[in-house]
């Protein structure tokens, strides 16, 4: 019986998965084993919204055992390398043998020659991550109400390091939920003195994303009142409440998020494939690793010729083709070629805000943010899992409706995270 083993369950492991439980389903001859670090599947775009209190943890995730086939194997289990030698994944218990290998492990913070930080850092790549920073928000303005005026300056100043999607996301979202939660209840002194600096070494935010959503994207935040954007800026040293800028200047600030930037799992770095520059399995057209006739790639690690910049989007699409290319090669067929279709860019700017480009087409507004939670709903697998994620969002939305409406809550004199009366499409 040959054996099909895939690595990492996020949106190329599973969707390569769904793939080849549909294409074995007549060919009782072949094992497909599935093996995550996780017992449950996250999607990890709307971390953001979870950290905000917008969403709950159960609307992004599920167990694995629910959405695959029980002819498959599960495996929960640290892989600790790659035997490619002899075809077999190594763990700290007994390795895990296969005929063909789909690579499939995801990307891990970079931390920029800063892992020292590690410990006064917060990050948005995990659940725990998510809740942690949810808690941590509400912790800081409980305690800042507290404390008189001159002494929790440093308490109420957020830097988020990075201004590539995760970083504006995680910015607005946070923020969108302190104007919902916060700031309509807080003194408007506490509500003035809240900082929030966006921090990056490029000249603009958002480089890796169109011209009109960096626009987007920058009017909003700059004109919102306590968001400061500083380019061509990075943060040079970090003390439990402050920061340095490479300006020279020195920062009071308790909370420093860390969102510049991922890197492939350093599980490939002693794995003996070709990587790239980035540390990326270069791979040929059809997704297979070069000179590994049996092992193929998808998601965030995989450098095809071309190769699409590493989401979502991309992995989800990679995964089936490299799945189809391990039944092609099994069945003596020709393989297919990988060619990313690229179906738009999008990004949230806080409740009721998003920028979205889509078929050549940018839009802001109402509209955008509509498209942008139907377009994330769709790459959740599973059509309850779709459902409970849309409805969760109907009903924080009546919820948050009818709190902001109750006429004896008093109001900061700040704006809130309403959109707009009307969207606007740029010319």
């Amino acid at each position: 019986m040959r054996h099909i083993v895939i690595l990492g369950a996020g949106f190329a492991g599973l969707s390569a998965l769904h793939t080849l439980e549909q294409a074995t389903l007549t060919r009782r001859k072949l094992k497909i084993t599935l093996v995550s670090n996780s017992t449950h599947f996250l999607f990890t775009p709307l971390l953001p919204n979870v950290a905000n209190s917008e969403l709950s943890l159960k609307s992004i995730t599920f167990p694995l055992k629910d959405h695959i086939d029980p002819s498959t194997e599960l495996i929960i289990e640290q892989i600790t390398g790659l035997d490619l030698k002899h075809n077999q994944l190594l763990t700290s218990s007994q390795p895990i043998p296969y005929d063909y290998l789909l690579l499939a492990p995801g990307s891990e913070t970079d931390w920029k020659d800063h892992e020292h930080w590690k410990d006064l850092c917060y990050t948005c790549k995990s659940a725990e991550d998510a809740v942690l920073i949810r808690e941590h928000i509400e912790h800081t303005f409980a305690k800042a109400a507290q404390l008189p005026k001159n002494e929790r300056q440093s308490l109420l100043t957020f830097a988020f390091a990075g201004a590539g999607p995760t970083g504006v996301e995680l910015l607005a979202e946070i923020y969108a939920g302190l104007a919902r939660d916060v700031f309509s209840k807080a003194s408007p002194d506490l509500v003035q003195q809240t900082r929030f600096l966006l921090i990056d070494p490029q000249d603009q935010i958002l480089t890796n994303l169109p011209t009109e959503l960096q626009k987007f994207a920058h009017d909003h935040l700059s004109n919102t009142p306590g968001i400061s954007i500083l380019t061509n800026t990075s943060v040079t040293e970090r003390t439990e409440h402050e920061i340095t800028l490479s300006s020279g200047e020195t920062i009071l600030c308790d909370h420093l998020f860390w969102c510049a930037g991922v890197k492939p799992s350093s599980l490939l770095q002693n794995s003996n494939l070709e990587l790239d520059a980035s540390g990326r399995v270069m791979t040929d057209s059809t997704l297979q690793a070069l000179g590994c006739e049996n092992v193929f790639v998808a998601g965030d690690c995989a450098a095809p010729p071309e190769a699409p910049a590493p989401n979502a989007q991309a992995a989800k699409q990679q995964g089936p083709v490299a799945a189809q290319n391990i039944i092609a090669a099994l069945s003596g067929r020709a393989p297919k070629t990988f060619s990313f279709q690229h179906l738009g860019d999008m990004l949230t700017l806080g409740r009721g805000r998003a920028a979205i480009k889509v078929m050549g087409v940018p839009l802001q507004g109402r509209v955008a943010y509509a498209m942008y939670r139907a377009a994330y709903a769709s790459l959740m697998p599973g059509a309850m899992n779709k459902m409970h994620i849309l409805t969760e969002w109907f009903e924080h939305d009546l919820a948050t409706a009818r709190i902001m409406s109750l006429p004896n809550l008093p109001m900061a004199n700040l704006p809130t995270t309403e959109p707009a009366d009307k969207d606007t499409v740029e010319e």
